[in-house]
C-alpha cells in the first residue's frame, strides 16, 4: 500500500471531517510525527474546521485526556466509520498510529474522487429525470384528464416522492439494522443488483485484505489481525462467509487454507497467499494483492460511472415515450 495522497497545507476552512476525511487524518498523521500528543494534535486542527464541526473535535480531545483512546473517542463523537475504527484499534494497538491514519487517508481521499465523480456522472441524468417528470403528462393536460393545478401537483409530488426515496435509502438505512445476527435487507439487495453486486464484492474483500495487511505488517498476531479484519467488511452477507477463519486458523490450518472455504475470494488470490505463506512473505503478499485490487475497483468504478447514466438515459426515454405516444394515441381517438 505504497500509494501517495496530495495534501493541501492546512488553512482555516480548508477541508471537513465528514466531506473530505483524508485531509485531516493525513494532518493527524503528519502532527503525530511531529512528537505531538494525540490530544494536542486534534486541538491543533480545530481551527481548520468548519465552525459546525468544531465542537466534536474539542469533545474528541477532551475524551482522549480523560483517558480514552483516539478510535474510542473518534466513535463517540461520529468523527469515523466502523473500518476505520477498526484500523484504528489496530494502529494504537501496534504503536504505528501515526502509519496507520496516513493509510486511512489514503483510502479516504480514494473513496471520496470516486464518490465525486459518481456524482457529477449522475448530475445530469437527474436534471433530464426531473425534464421527464414535467413533460410526460402534457398529453393529458392538454386532452384535458386533468386541470393546471393537478398537473403542476402531480409533477411536483413526483419530484417529492423521489427526492423522499432517497432519503429513506440514504439515512435510515443504519437504523433498519435487525436484531440479533441477522441480515439486514439492504446488504442483501446490494448483492441482488447485477452491475452492483460484483464491485459490492470485490470491496469487501480488499477491505479485509487491507486490514489483514496493514495489521499483520504492524506485528499484530495473525489470528488477532485475522478476527480484527472480519470486522471491517460492511456488508454482513460476505463478513458471514468470512467468520469461520478465526476459528479455522485455532484449529491449526494455515491462514490460506482457512481461507479457501471463503467463496467471494478468486482462486489467483488464494493461490498467492498459499505461495507467500510458504515462502514467508505474506505481508508483502498482501501489500500487492491490495494494490492490484484497487486497480481493478478504479476500473470497475469507472466502468460503472460510465455506464450508469447511459442505463438512467434509456430508461428515462422509453418511459417518456411511452407516456407521450399513449397521450396522443388517446388524443387522436377523440379526433382532437
Amino acid at each position: 500500500m505504497n500509494d501517495e495522497v496530495n495534501v493541501t497545507p492546512l488553512c482555516k476552512g480548508n477541508y471537513s471531517v465528514s466531506k473530505r476525511p483524508g485531509f485531516w487524518l493525513h494532518e493527524l498523521a503528519s502532527l503525530l510525527d511531529a512528537g505531538l500528543p494525540v490530544n494536542k494534535a486534534l486541538l491543533s486542527i480545530v481551527e481548520s474546521l468548519p465552525k459546525s464541526e468544531k465542537p466534536m473535535v474539542e469533545k474528541a480531545a477532551r475524551l482522549i485526556n480523560a483517558g480514552r483512546s483516539l478510535a474510542s473517542a473518534l466513535s463517540d463523537c461520529s468523527m469515523v466509520d466502523d473500518y476505520t475504527l477498526r484500523v484504528l484499534e489496530v494502529g494504537e494497538r501496534s504503536g504505528r498510529l501515526a502509519a496507520v491514519l496516513k493509510q486511512l487517508a489514503i483510502r479516504a481521499d480514494r473513496n471520496a474522487r470516486h464518490l465525486t465523480k459518481l456524482k457529477a456522472d449522475l448530475t445530469q441524468p437527474l436534471i433530464v429525470l426531473v425534464l421527464a417528470i414535467f413533460i410526460a403528462p402534457i398529453p393529458d393536460l392538454f386532452r384535458g384528464t386533468f386541470n393546471s393545478w393537478q398537473y403542476v401537483i402531480q409533477t411536483f409530488g413526483s419530484i417529492a416522492l423521489f427526492f423522499a426515496l432517497v432519503f429513506v435509502a440514504r439515512f435510515l438505512k443504519p437504523n433498519l439494522k435487525p436484531k440479533g445476527s441477522a441480515i439486514p435487507l439492504f446488504d442483501k439487495l446490494e448483492l441482488a443488483i447485477p452491475v452492483w453486486r460484483g464491485l459490492k464484492i470485490r470491496n469487501c474483500c480488499n477491505s479485509f485484505l487491507e486490514s489483514l495487511e496493514l495489521a499483520y505488517s504492524t506485528g499484530v498476531p495473525l489470528h488477532d489481525a485475522v478476527k480484527i479484519s472480519v470486522t471491517t467488511i460492511n456488508n454482513k452477507v460476505v463478513a458471514k462467509a468470512f467468520k469461520p477463519v478465526p476459528r479455522w486458523l485455532s484449529a491449526g490450518l494455515s491462514i490460506a487454507e482457512s481461507l479457501s472455504s471463503v467463496t467471494y475470494l478468486s482462486a489467483d488470490t488464494l493461490a498467492a497467499i498459499r505461495n507467500a505463506e510458504f515462502a514467508g512473505e505474506l505481508g508483502e503478499t498482501l501489500s500487492r494483492i491490495v494494490r492490484q485490487q484497487h486497480e481493478y475497483i478504479n476500473l470497475d468504478t469507472e466502468e460503472l460511472t460510465a455506464w450508469l447514466p447511459r442505463i438512467i438515459y434509456t430508461l428515462i426515454g422509453i418511459w417518456i415515450a411511452i407516456q407521450i405516444l399513449g397521450g396522443w394515441r388517446t388524443l387522436l381517438n377523440l379526433g382532437i
